[in-house]
Parts: structure tokens; sequence; C-alpha cells
């Protein structure tokens, strides 16, 4: 039977959450940076401005900022990520 208290196993699972954190932290920064020309389209004046406009760069700016803070961004990362959603789900 296996001792789910074991600390080597906690260990183990510790080190698993940490390098799956830093993947996808690592994925949604190649996506914050591929989609960087949208920002400036929009900045640039090139594309029409929009308020989702605004709320859409507002949230990945969010997201980006508590990817990689600890724990005091954790309302960043939640508000840039439900705001995403929602806008997202709208768009449909």
């Amino acid at each position: 039977m296996t001792s789910w208290n074991d600390p080597a196993r906690e260990a183990g699972e510790a080190l698993a959450l940490i390098k799956s954190w830093h993947a996808f932290g690592g994925l949604y920064i190649w996506e914050f940076v591929l989609n960087l020309d949208y920002e400036y389209s929009i900045m640039m004046r090139r594309r029409p401005f929009m308020w989702t406009s605004l709320l859409f760069i507002g949230c990945r700016w969010c997201m980006l900022l508590g990817c990689y803070h600890s724990g005091s961004c954790e309302i960043l990362r939640s508000f840039g990520a439900n705001s995403l959603v929602i806008l997202r789900v709208c768009a449909l």
C-alpha cells in the first residue's frame, strides 16, 4: 500500500508541481510574446480602439505579473484569468 505521507513521495510531488508550473508559465510567456504585435498595433492606432481591447490587454498584463510573483499577486492572476475567460465566452 502506498504511504501518502512519505516525505520522499511528497518531495517528488512538490518537484513535479514546480516543473509543471514553470512549463505552463513558459507557455504563457510564449503566447504573450506572440501577441505583442496586437497590443502594439492598438497603441500605434493601426487598429480601431475598443474598450474590450483595453480590458483584454489589462487582463493579459495582470496574468503576466501574477505568473512569476509569489503569494501577493494571487489576486492579479485570478482576476486576469477569470476576466479573460469571460471575454472569450462573450466573444462567441
